[in-house]
């Protein structure tokens, strides 16, 4: 059965002319294919696009993760409409790989690896991680003030989790 349709990929981290005019044919493609479902009675399948970590601005510490200027209005605040309205989700392609390989001196490679003691306290919620992965997550947190934070939001490639307002479920 199929659940999800994921429409483009990460497509607000193409930067060139015609990336700018996708990232504005995101939202109604989204919401035209959701009408074309809804057309033949499909009412069970959730519309949704997998987007890089890229779309945020900062991502340290979590807790001051913010959207990008260029997207947060024009893209995703229509598509976070979308979504609630919708009851879908916020895919996010989230591989640990890359920040620890842009940064191997001040990220952990066994924080990276969910392996060892390493534990890092977000000084502006006093949440601690215990791995990069959660870590990045987390910093998606401009999530939560949205219509619906009870929304679900999973990752899309790395692994499938369901993060809700205050837990993570694999």
């Amino acid at each position: 059965m199929i659940r999800y349709l994921l429409v483009g990929n990460e497509v607000l981290s193409y930067n060139s002319e015609q990336g700018h005019q996708m990232w504005h044919d995101l939202v109604p493609a989204m919401r035209s294919i959701e009408r074309s479902l809804k057309a033949q009675n499909i009412r069970q399948i959730k519309i949704g696009t997998p987007l890089a970590m890229d779309v945020l601005q900062s991502t340290f510490p979590p807790s001051r993760g913010t959207f990008r200027s260029d997207v947060i209005g024009s893209v995703i605040v229509p598509m976070l409409k979308f979504l609630d309205r919708t009851k879908s989700f916020f895919f996010i392609d989230a591989y640990p790989y890359f920040p620890w390989s842009q940064n191997p001196y001040n990220i952990s490679l066994e924080f990276a690896l969910f392996k060892g003691n390493y534990n890092l306290r977000d000084p502006g919620s006093g949440l601690v991680y215990t791995n990069l992965l959660d870590q990045m997550l987390d910093s998606h947190h401009p999530l939560e003030p949205q219509p619906d934070p009870e929304s679900q939001y999973p990752p899309s490639s790395s692994l499938c989790l369901m993060k809700t307002k205050n837990q993570v479920q694999i």
